[in-house]
């Protein structure tokens, strides 16, 4: 699948025993939730129609014991691995989709965060299209989970929901830009770089015509040119609703992200620094946060 490395971190014995466990049991749970789904929407079609759904319903029902049943289950074996404490400490998280999570993606098998990133389905549609030829090559799974929690992160209304407000509020400034009011706006304070006369050399190659790249180069600023052109020639949101998703899916890559160096931090793991870090996006980069009870603060000594 897309992302995976070839060759997996090693974890202790009994953590890999644990998640084997959060396997199984996260894929059942998986399988239930997406049959009852499915299920309810046959019975209310049938319902419409003037059908009996009795039997629809009652099977529905004991489904759904099932899956409470699975759920604390899981929920059992999730409290055995040593990185669910520390993602139950983000507002949103549950025990049982920190559970999910890790059964259904565990960070080791990832070189990356971007790796993560594309096997859940989060990674820009073109890098899909350009690299695999198929928009949905990722894991259905993996993108199912980490879009049920980065929806349950914003009803907490907590640290991330904050992230949220802002990813919701730059979207909507950003629709409002020309391109060169959007490329300024993109080295001043999502690169974080104070050098008017520089971003001005920029703007000019751009209103030109000019080769934007080999300005970029020249400045010394080349590394930024597939960042820069994906964020200035970006369509403006189409509605509410797809206001909603971007920013949506912004907060589900920072999770991820954070999922990614928790996880590694805490079973030991070398891991290589977050994406935007090693791209120079050090201004947009957080810490994983401790968030309970609005106690912001990071969840490692040294970040």
């Amino acid at each position: 699948m897309a992302g995976e490395t070839a060759s997996e971190k090693k974890v202790a014995k009994e953590v890999e025993e644990v998640e084997k466990q959060l396997k199984q049991l996260a894929h059942l749970y998986y399988k239930i939730n997406n049959t009852v789904g499915g299920l309810k929407q046959m019975s209310w079609a049938l319902y419409e129609q003037g059908v009996p759904v009795d039997r629809i319903d009652a099977f529905i029902k004991e489904l759904e014991e099932k899956k409470e049943q699975i759920k604390e289950e899981i929920e059992e074996v999730a409290e055995m691995h040593p990185v669910v404490p520390y993602l139950t400490k983000i507002r949103g998280v549950s025990v049982c989709y920190a559970g999910i999570l890790i059964g259904i993606v565990p960070a080791r098998k990832f070189d990356s965060i971007a790796g993560l990133w594309t096997h859940c389905g989060v990674a820009p549609p073109e890098y899909y299209r350009e690299r695999f030829n198929n928009p949905n090559k990722y894991n259905k799974k993996a993108k199912w989970v980490a879009y049920v929690i980065g929806q349950s992160l914003i009803r907490a209304k907590g640290w991330y929901y904050e992230q949220y407000r802002k990813f919701r509020e730059e979207e909507e400034r950003k629709a409002k830009m020309t391109a060169e009011e959007r490329i300024r706006y993109f080295f001043r304070e999502i690169v974080g770089l104070n050098a008017d006369d520089l971003i001005e050399k920029v703007v000019e190659a751009y209103r030109n015509g000019g080769n934007v790249l080999d300005t970029l180069k020249k400045l010394g600023l080349g590394n930024y040119y597939v960042h820069l052109m994906r964020f200035v020639n970006s369509e403006p949101p189409r509605s509410r609703a797809h206001l909603y998703l971007r920013a949506l899916r912004k907060v589900v890559k920072m999770f991820l992200s954070h999922y990614y160096e928790i996880y590694h931090r805490v079973l030991g793991l070398p891991y290589k620094k977050p994406y935007i870090v090693e791209y120079g996006f050090r201004k947009l980069y957080h810490p994983p946060m401790v968030d309970r009870n609005k106690n912001w603060r990071p969840m490692f000594n040294d970040a």
